[in-house]
């Protein structure tokens, strides 16, 4: 069995709002009998780690799964009011960046201990946000592993590794705005001027991801916003190199 997890980016391809299908999972489906999809749109990291333990704990054996693949997405997202789950716990006062890699690294923390606890393999792959790399990652976080750094990347350069990741799109519906209003207003006073330089370059990798959208075509169309059939044949065919 392998498994898919993560937001919209899991899901596939979309045109008009609505997803169309044909992502990893389809065509993990070409090679293997049972894939289980269970991306959500407009889904957290957070929510991802829910969904997963509550499929995991149905399962009468875990011995059967071969993967986990799961689709990082903007780690504001988990500081939205709208959403389904949001983790209220143990929020820290940090500035800005604390306060952006504590939240991301408790979702790896939160994935390898799943991976511990079910003994089960976790790939991470950097869709919607990149994943934040480090040369000891799996040692970090046991059980996870990179598999896709940047999806994004890898379509447009042919290499899925970047020195300089992106975590969150500047275009987003109202929510995730009033969201980002509110982290900022949340961390004004424990942040300085690093943390204010931070945002900024965040705010200027979300405006070149999007224009990178736009400028190539081939692989993040018909709507612009997420990867297409293309994109994930080229992601599947990176996978199964290993």
């Amino acid at each position: 069995m392998y498994i898919v997890a993560g937001d919209s980016w899991g899901l596939g391809e979309w045109k008009d709002g609505k997803s169309v299908g044909l992502g990893l999972a389809e065509y993990l489906g070409k090679d293997h009998d049972c894939v289980v999809n269970l991306s959500q749109a407009s889904g957290t990291n957070f929510f991802t780690t829910i969904v997963l333990e509550k499929f995991l704990k149905s399962l009468v054996s875990t011995k059967c799964i071969e993967s986990i693949f799961v689709f990082q997405t903007e780690w504001i997202r988990d500081y939205t009011g709208t959403d389904k789950v949001k983790d209220k716990r143990n929020q820290p006062e940090l500035g800005y960046s604390d306060l952006k890699n504590y939240t991301i690294s408790k979702f790896y923390y939160s994935l390898s201990s799943l991976s511990q606890n079910f003994k089960v393999p976790i790939m991470l792959i950097g869709g919607c946000s990149d994943v934040l790399f480090l040369d000891n990652f799996s040692q970090e976080y046991p059980g996870c592993k990179i598999a896709c750094q940047s999806f994004v990347n890898l379509c447009v350069n042919n290499d899925h590794y970047t020195a300089t990741p992106t975590f969150e799109l500047v275009t987003a519906p109202q929510n995730e705005i009033t969201s980002r209003e509110s982290i900022i207003k949340k961390t004004k006073q424990y942040s300085n001027d690093d943390d204010v330089n931070d945002f900024l370059n965040d705010q200027e990798l979300a405006a070149h991801r999007e224009n990178v959208f736009s400028e190539y075509r081939q692989w993040f169309y018909p709507d612009g916003y997420h990867a297409n059939r293309f994109a994930f044949e080229k992601l599947h065919k990176f996978l199964k190199k290993g």
